[in-house]
């Protein structure tokens, strides 16, 4: 009896899924709509009221469809967008009718909006499917701008632009103005853009909604977008631009216990860019003397058993905006690689079928990643020139044949250079494929000290030494893949080989000498019931050889994912694998991980990841597995719409299970406290203890942002250490900082 009621409830619970019991909205989805965009003469204050007679007369478009989590459904609420054009400006008018008591909105810093409503547009000025810029603003204005290159989006990208939004009885209204002279289109008289209105409304789902219908099961997301046509005689091209800035630091340190601050003198750093952009395709960016210190310091990462570099993200505003443009699947440029430049020029162009790009620097300290087999070794080495060049052609939809050039040369001798071809081809909506060939030459120098630190190490088979000794060799890299991206179904194979004497000195490779496999197969369900928005069950498989073909890993990973109401994901996942490592065959390694993510209301954000099983040590000599344990757990609390508090905590804990020795057991603890006084004006903090070396830092900033580029700082750096090991924390470093930034 029990055995017949558990098949009556799988089956009755598959017919709830397949079938769906609950009844679908009727709508009738706008695919690739246009809309006829009127000029105005009259002037538009931005200031959320749309009280000007231009705007009773301008172009309209509702008619918005759910993307997520009810593709093709008309949404819960409705969202209407006037839109017009002036000489110098685009203007949009939103209307996001909602319950008010329901909208999610916060005083934030630009950017960091999307916990919040937002809405906007995705404008795609040359109309080949190749790139877009996003404009997205939440409830009182607070602006996102990002550039979208197929899945990926460029949060360093931004422009001088003006919103101002605000909260009604019937949801929230949005008022935008966008200079043409921050756009990029084509030099004709009358323009023709491919672009969707987008809103995102979190509740208990991420809904998602669109003016043109998006569907999942067109792999091409920007192929699918509607049409703005109208606009005619503006144009983009920009006036010279100053970037000044004006750094002033003093700092201290202690070389001991119980010494006193060694205070040095107060160090003036003034730097000056310069940026000018002849015509909408190209801009030419120059900066002499910039402080490239970060305000806001990367995040620590525990490192106690790897063998490899880490990699950090990009900070710097000179080196985010375009970043796109340098982007390459076997990473040639890691600009974080240009560590710490004298004077920098790039020049970026963007037209309707080729983008390109080219970045040269003289850097005073030289960061180099040698990449081994199993791992990889970082030196710094003196003064250096660089110079990076890409080029990128579209053709169709969706495709692209590029080259991207490199090359690196030390002031003390030697040079590294690398020539890469890539390119994607889009066979059908949902199959795609993409290559990358990448060739490589080092001329090393010489460096005396690397003798001495690598001595009697070699790679190659012994055929190259690892230090810095004259020696000259070339390598090749190759990687290659078909992609099947689907509404329901996904895979993704990819090959990719790495030669030993293959290296990328402005780049970031940290293993060479390999050839993997990997596979990537995921089944999507939308259930058609409330209780679920989403479910993913996914199998990842790999195998990995070393150059002369030993098999050096294959592993076999099943996963499953859920996306639940509250905004709600939880995700478990379970390896099995064989690795050979230092020489040693190690079965057996299996390890599970779970992970949580939820945002039930605007005032909490949570994350919990946690995987327990059979981990390598991997610097013990032999390798072997131990019993180890990883918890990684943070939060975002916003007890107010301007104050956030986001702590979090990375622990790892390896044990041996024969002695039941522990290993090592490592924790990092952060937090990070903002309040926001004005859309201009805040300050936060951070803190962050890391356990492995003892050190507790201490980052107070306060921040006045007129705009992205018009920015003051104030700030002090104080580094705490426990110099004897007995918890006695004492101030080992102390900075004071003041910059002042602004763009004329």
């Amino acid at each position: 009896m029990s055995y017949f009621r558990i098949t009556l409830q799988l089956c009755l619970i598959f017919f709830f899924i397949e079938s769906g019991v609950i009844a679908q909205t009727q709508h009738e989805p706008l695919i690739r709509p246009e809309v006829q965009v009127g000029r105005i003469t009259e002037k538009i204050t931005i200031d959320a009221y749309f009280d000007e007679q231009a705007w009773s007369t301008a172009a309209k478009v509702s008619g918005f469809t759910e993307y997520f989590p009810r593709e093709g459904n008309k949404p819960a609420y409705d969202t209407e967008v006037r839109i017009m054009y002036d000489e110098t400006h685009l203007y949009l008018a939103i209307t996001a009718f909602d319950d008010p008591k329901q909208i999610r909105s916060s005083l934030r810093d630009r950017d960091a909006i999307f916990n919040d409503d937002f809405v906007g547009i995705i404008l795609d000025t040359y109309g080949n499917s190749t790139w877009a810029y996003e404009f997205f603003f939440n409830p009182i204005g607070i602006q996102g701008d990002m550039l979208l290159t197929g899945d990926d989006e460029d949060f360093g990208f931004h422009i001088v632009h003006q919103s101002k939004g605000r909260i009604t009885d019937d949801g929230y209204v949005v008022e935008v103005a966008i200079p043409f002279r921050e756009l990029r289109f084509p030099n004709v008289e009358e323009q023709e853009w491919r672009a969707t209105f987008w809103r995102t409304r979190p509740r208990s789902s991420r809904e998602r909604t669109s003016w043109a219908a998006i569907s999942r099961s067109d792999a091409c997301f920007l192929c699918q977008f509607g049409t703005i046509k109208g606009i005619s005689g503006i144009k983009s091209s920009q006036p010279i631009r100053l970037l000044t800035s004006l750094t002033l630091t003093q700092s201290a340190e202690r070389n001991q216990p119980g010494a006193a601050l060694d205070n040095d003198a107060i160090s003036i750093t003034p730097s000056l860019g310069l940026s000018y952009s002849p015509s909408s395709s190209l801009t030419a960016e120059l900066t002499i003397n910039p402080d490239f210190s970060q305000i806001e310091s990367d995040a620590g990462q525990i490192d106690v058993n790897t063998t490899t570099a880490l990699s950090f993200p990009e900070r710097r505003p000179f080196f985010q905006e375009g970043s796109d443009l340098f982007d390459s699947r076997i990473r040639q440029l890691y600009t974080r690689s240009i560590n710490s430049p004298l004077a920098a020029l790039k020049l970026t162009g963007r037209q309707q079928k080729a983008s390109y790009a080219f970045l040269s620097a003289w850097d005073e300290e030289s960061p180099t990643i040698l990449a081994l087999e199993e791992g990889s070794r970082t030196l710094v080495r003196g003064g250096s020139f660089v110079n990076v060049a890409r080029y990128r052609q579209s053709f169709g939809n969706d495709n692209d044949l590029g080259v991207i050039f490199t090359d690196r040369r030390y002031e003390e001798g030697g040079s590294g250079t690398t020539f890469g071809f890539d390119g994607r081809f889009r066979i059908n909506k949902t199959l795609s494929s993409f290559y990358h060939l990448v060739l490589s030459n080092t001329e090393e120098g010489t460096d005396q000290s690397t003798i001495t630190r690598f001595q009697d190490q070699t790679f190659a088979n012994g055929k190259y030494t690892l230090a810095y000794d004259g020696e000259t060799f070339s390598g090749t890299g190759l990687t290659a893949g078909l992609f099947q991206n689907g509404r329901n179904f996904r895979n993704s194979l990819t090959y990719t080989q790495l030669s030993p004497d293959f290296r990328a000195h402005t780049g970031f490779v940290t293993q060479n000498a390999r050839r993997t496999i990997f596979n990537d197969s995921e089944i999507i369900i939308y259930p058609k019931i409330d209780l679920v928005d989403e479910i993913k069950v996914e199998l990842t498989t790999g195998l990995f050889y070393n150059w002369d073909g030993v098999l050096k890993d294959r592993f076999i990973m099943p996963s499953f994912e859920i996306n639940l109401p509250g905004q709600t994901n939880l995700e478990f996942e379970y390896l099995w694998s064989v690795e050979r490592f230092a020489g040693v065959r190690i079965p057996g390694i299996q390890r599970w991980e779970l992970g949580l993510s939820t945002q039930p209301n605007q005032y909490v954000t949570g994350r919990v990841n946690v995987s327990k099983g059979k981990y390598i040590a991997r610097f013990a000599r032999p390798a072997f597995l131990g019993d180890g344990h990883q918890f990684n757990i943070g939060a975002s609390i916003r007890p107010t719409t301007q104050f956030e508090i986001s702590p979090s905590l990375a622990w790892q804990e390896l044990n041996n299970p024969t002695t039941k020795e522990e290993l090592f057991s490592v924790y990092i603890l952060r937090t990070r406290l903002s309040y926001q006084f004005t859309r201009e004006f805040f300050i936060r903090a951070i803190t962050e203890y890391n356990h492995s070396n003892g050190n507790f830092d201490i980052q107070p900033l306060l921040t006045y942002k007129i705009n992205p580029f018009s920015v003051f700082y104030l700030g002090t750096n104080r580094q705490y250490s426990d110099w004897d090991g007995l918890d006695d924390l004492s101030v080992r470093s102390r900075q004071y900082f003041f910059k002042a930034q602004y763009l004329f």
